[in-house]
This record gives structure tokens, C-alpha cells and sequence, in this order.
């Protein structure tokens, strides 16, 4: 006894010093009691766990208070079957989300001659049922709705949730726009200056995804606003894969008076008929006096996304790879009393590639490598203070995000979680070319909330480089008896440095 007590406090220990964050987990738990027609429990009953997720079947047992837990769990749908001898076999469908404890209890009656399988469809409504108040997007809905499909898709429509912060930006349970946490399979991609997500993702690779706006757990940490956590998709043991083709047109794009009324554009017409002062690069700019910033861009621009996953060996080892590739054309003017329209270019290329493996359904281990290179010609810091086309810059935003995470189930009571990512984001060439005092000098414009005669920022110094690398490991500790009934210790630590350089 007093071992047992001292290996506790050891524990508690641990915990607390493992501080306020660690363990960023992605997977979800199913959990509860089975009992028999009298409300006894039932020991002994074996829990088969099964889905299109997992690399081979999980097993539980429960305890002697009828208790158990299946944990780690990636997100998806999953059949639980109940089995006893002497007892009839129970199945049950339920839905996993990610970060979620789901409870199930089921009560086992006396097996009849002719055993029969009870099938029982459940609607996907795990959230509703934990203290966690948090809402769960499939990917599949948002790709049914007339939105982007992205991130800000599912933010737009999630509860709490309100685009009230500077630009834009997304505050959560009204928190500040910055004071969020944005995971990509449990890793943090927050922006290190203003919190905001970095799209490193493409969006037909996304599975589905969480926003959490109260009662999230400690161990997420980092964070006093909301906790939106996007899962991508890995192979499986069957093949499967899309091609998406999207086209786009700055000139498909409405222009609208000073008074609000849209105003068509004539058939092959790419501006109103108002007077032109000036042209670059073959873009007309009408009077300012007609329409704001009412230049486009004639052409058509598709996008090419694909997503395709499978097995290299069948419950063993899985491979999921994407990519998204577009080039990005459009149209902008320069701010008063110039007005000058000039052609904005975003070279925009996004890969993924994801591989999944396991020794046994016990132990997975996940590799994932994600990268997008960007190059934009014509940048400007803001279009709507830019006055001249020597505001103009060519820069590329390199951006990639190494991940390793294992989970392993011990045993019936001990589980663990580890993970370790590295993410790197560069400005390179942002700003001006010139180091020389004339030319790289910014010049501003107060009256008209202006900038011109060079880019602001310095695009001949070292890139500016953004990063961030974590390090996790979670441990869980499941005990379940007769006298004192069940409970889950969880325990971890956590290592999260965000990096910054910048000349």
C-alpha cells in the first residue's frame, strides 16, 4: 500500500510539473459501462472496436465494475461489438470526433437459442454528449455548401465565433483574435506575431474539423480563445483518390457603384464605359470619379487539386498524398489621386504527403510532410495604401511542417501518446530592393493614408524567418474498481518554442 501511494504522488507530481500545456492529442476515446438486465455489471465482456481507420481491430476487456475504455482513436465511424458467453452479442455504430470522449453503456441480456447481431445506426452527435462545448465539421458538408472550402468556411458557421478582430481575424468566445490556438493534426500552425492559421493544408485532403469554444481541457494550453483543430485524411486498405478542376475569373467578378448597385459589364468588356487615365501591363483603370478600383482581368485560372490514398500493405503500413497547384492572377489599383491599375500574380503550389504504419492494432506510428511554395509578383503590403507602382515587390513564402506522432496501447489500463513537429516559414524578398538612401527610402502620405516611392520593409536583407518546433509525450492511466468505481489519470509533457529572426 504504501508503494501504491508513493507511486501516486509520484504522478501527481509529474503532472504538475509538466506546466499548463502538453500533448496536443487528435484522437478521440470511447468509453462506459456495461451492465446486465438487473443493473449489475458484467466483468469479462470483450469489446471489439473495428473501422476503415484502424490498421487491424482494437480489444478491451471490462473490469469487475463492468467498466472500460478504448482510447486513441482516430477520427471516423467505428463498429463496437459486446460479447459474452452466456449473453446475446451486441453491435453498435458510432461516430469518434476528434479530442472527444465518447460514453457508451450497454446492457447485455441473457442469449437466446437463436443469437442474433443487434445493428443499431447512431447519428453523429458525440459532441453534445461531453462537457466539451464544441462543434464538428465534416468535410464532405462544407464541400456540399457554396463556400471556399477552407478554414474560414467552417469558423464563419461555427457557434461563438465572430470575424470582429483587426482585418478580419476571427474572435472566439470572445477572446481576442490572437488569443485562439490552430492545430493541423494536432500541431500548432499558428502565425507567430498574430496568431493567426497558416493554410498548410489542401482542402480536399481535410477529414473533418473541430472548433471548441468551452470546457477544452488543460492539456491544449496556450491558448484563452477557442481551439479549432483540423484532421487530414490517411490512406486506407482500399484505394481511393479525386481530381478537382476550379476555375477562376477576375472578370466573373461584379462591380458595384458608389450608390451599392451592381453593375454588369458589357458582353467582352472588362470595365465600364467610363474614361480611361492610364494603363500597365495591358490593365485599363477607369475614372475614379465612375468606379473604385473597378479594373479585371480578362482570363481564365484553374486550380488543380488531387487526393489519392492506399495501402503498400494491408493493416500494416498506408500512404496518403495531395496536392493543390494554381496561378493566381488579378487585378488591383493604386490609391488616389494616381489610380493606376496593375496585374497581381500569386504562384501558388501545395503538397502532403502522409504515411501510416503499425507493428500490431496496438502501436501506430504516423509520419507527415507538408510544404507550400509561394512566389507573388506585384506584392504590396497593403492595396489600400499603395500609390505608386514602385510599391511594388516580387517575393516568395516558403512554408513547411515536419510531423511524427506514435500511439501505443501497453495495456488494458496504460496508454501513451508522443509527438514532435517542426514547421518553417520565411519572408523572402519582402520589401524593398534597395539598401542605397534614395531609392529605399519609404515615403508617406498622411493627408491620404499613403505610401509610395519604395515597398515598405527591407527585401534586401536576410529572409525573415518565422518557426516553431514541439515536442509532446501524454501518458493515461486507466483504473476501474468495484469499491471505488473508475478513473482516468492523464499526465504529459510539453516543449514549445516559437522562433522569430528577422534583419
Amino acid at each position: 500500500m504504501r508503494c501504491i501511494r508513493l507511486c501516486l504522488g509520484m504522478l501527481a507530481v509529474i503532472a504538475l510539473a509538466a506546466g499548463s500545456a502538453f500533448a496536443q492529442t487528435t484522437s478521440g476515446t470511447i468509453t462506459g459501462r456495461v451492465i446486465d438486465n438487473q443493473g449489475l455489471a458484467v466483468p469479462g465482456v470483450t469489446i471489439t472496436v473495428e473501422g476503415p481507420n484502424l490498421q487491424g481491430a482494437l480489444s478491451a476487456v471490462t473490469s469487475e465494475n463492468g467498466d472500460y475504455i478504448v482510447p486513441q482513436l482516430p477520427a471516423g465511424t467505428y463498429t463496437i461489438s459486446f460479447a459474452l458467453s452466456g449473453f446475446g452479442r451486441q453491435q453498435r455504430t458510432i461516430a469518434v470526433a476528434p479530442t472527444q470522449t465518447v460514453p457508451l453503456n450497454i446492457t447485455l441480456g441473457l442469449a437466446s437459442l437463436d443469437e442474433t447481431v443487434n445493428v443499431v445506426g447512431k447519428a453523429a452527435d458525440v459532441l453534445t454528449q461531453t462537457a466539451q462545448v464544441a462543434t464538428n465539421f465534416s468535410q464532405d458538408l462544407i464541400a456540399m455548401l457554396p463556400t471556399n472550402r477552407d478554414i474560414n468556411s467552417v469558423l464563419l458557421m461555427a457557434p461563438a465565433v465572430h470575424p470582429s478582430g483587426p482585418g478580419g481575424n476571427y474572435s472566439i468566445a470572445g477572446a481576442m483574435s490572437y488569443e485562439s490556438l490552430y492545430l493541423v493534426n494536432g500541431v500548432t500552425v499558428n502565425e507567430n506575431l498574430r496568431g493567426q492559421a497558416f493554410n498548410i493544408y489542401i482542402e480536399d485532403a481535410i477529414q473533418e474539423t473541430t472548433v471548441a469554444t468551452d470546457g477544452v481541457s488543460a492539456e491544449y494550453g496556450r491558448f484563452s480563445g477557442g481551439l479549432v483543430n483540423v484532421i487530414t485524411k490517411s490512406g486506407g486498405n482500399l484505394f481511393s483518390g479525386s481530381f478537382r478542376e476550379s476555375l477562376f475569373n477576375d472578370n466573373w467578378r461584379a462591380l458595384v457603384t458608389g450608390n451599392g448597385n451592381y453593375a454588369a459589364p458589357a458582353a467582352g468588356v472588362t470595365t465600364r464605359s467610363c474614361s480611361t487615365v492610364t494603363s500597365l501591363n495591358g490593365v485599363q483603370a477607369a475614372d475614379p470619379n465612375c468606379f473604385a478600383n473597378d479594373a479585371k482581368v480578362d482570363k481564365i485560372v484553374p486550380t488543380h487539386e488531387y487526393v489519392l490514398g492506399g495501402p503498400v500493405r494491408k493493416d500494416r503500413l498506408w500512404f496518403f498524398t495531395a496536392g493543390r497547384f494554381q496561378n493566381q492572377q488579378v487585378s488591383r489599383n493604386t490609391i488616389q489621386p494616381v489610380n493606376l491599375a496593375y496585374l497581381s500574380k500569386d504562384q501558388r503550389k501545395r503538397f502532403e504527403v502522409k504515411l501510416t504504419g503499425s507493428i500490431n492494432s496496438n502501436h501506430r506510428l504516423e509520419g507527415a510532410y507538408a510544404k507550400e511554395a509561394l512566389r507573388q509578383l506585384n506584392n504590396t503590403f497593403s492595396t489600400a495604401s499603395s500609390m505608386d507602382v514602385a510599391s511594388l515587390y516580387n517575393r516568395e513564402t516558403p512554408l513547411d511542417l515536419y510531423t511524427l506522432n506514435y500511439n501505443g496501447i501497453l495495456s488494458t489500463t496504460f496508454f501513451v501518446e508522443a509527438r514532435s513537429s517542426l514547421r518553417h516559414f520565411s519572408f523572402i524578398g519582402s520589401g524593398s530592393p534597395f539598401t542605397d538612401l534614395i531609392k529605399g527610402t519609404l515615403l508617406l502620405d498622411r493627408a491620404r493614408g499613403g505610401r509610395y516611392w519604395s515597398p515598405t520593409f527591407c527585401g534586401a536583407c536576410d529572409p525573415e524567418k518565422r518557426d516553431n518546433d514541439n515536442e509532446t509525450v501524454k501518458a493515461t492511466y486507466f483504473k476501474s474498481t468495484s469499491a471505488a468505481g473508475s478513473h482516468q489519470m492523464v499526465f504529459g509533457y510539453d516543449t514549445f518554442n516559437d522562433k522569430r529572426f528577422a534583419n
